[in-house]
């Protein structure tokens, strides 16, 4: 089922404990367009939510799990490159118009069980599974082992930059 177009109030859902997932195509999520080599592809996710109270405030967190694969735009010999995506993020929710926790509480900038984010009340299921994705790519996608387009071994093509290497030397 897709999910394109899913809007949930954060805060709510987190404390309803609520649940919701489904499939995106990569070619769904206009901001990976840049990236990806075509939009083959599925990604599987679910976005759960989770409150407690604590002594001092409640915590609330969204949960996110996303499975699959996309096919990238290997930055070495511009071909297919197939990623798998495997996330696992928790995401605190901090109250709108709230200041960030003081270190030593959850989503405080020490904190390491989570990254924060503001609560939403029009949060997009789609688009928060695409930011999720985005940081976790790698920064220049590639194959292991590729050949660069046009130098391959024995062909005999020259590098456009050793004629200026050539003139640096006289």
């Amino acid at each position: 089922m897709s999910q394109q177009g899913t809007v949930i109030d954060s805060l709510d859902f987190a404390r309803r404990q609520g649940s919701v997932s489904g499939r995106l195509e990569p070619r769904q999520l206009p901001r990976l367009a840049e990236i990806l080599f075509d939009g083959e592809g599925s990604l599987e996710f679910t976005v759960s939510g989770e409150a407690t109270a604590g002594p001092l405030a409640e915590t609330a967190a969204l949960i996110l799990s996303i499975d699959g694969t996309m096919r990238l735009t290997c930055q070495r010999c511009l071909g297919a490159l197939e990623h798998p995506v495997r996330i696992r993020s928790r995401l605190n929710l901090v109250k709108p118009g709230t200041c960030w926790h003081e270190d030593g509480h959850a989503g405080a900038i020490g904190d390491d069980s989570g990254d924060a984010i503001e609560a939403e009340h029009d949060l997009d299921i789609a688009a928060l599974v695409e930011e999720e994705i985005l940081l976790a790519l790698p920064i220049a996608p590639r194959h292991e082992d590729c050949a660069v387009p046009g130098g391959a071994a024995g062909t005999g093509a020259r590098s456009p930059f050793a004629s200026l290497a050539r003139m640096k030397l006289r």
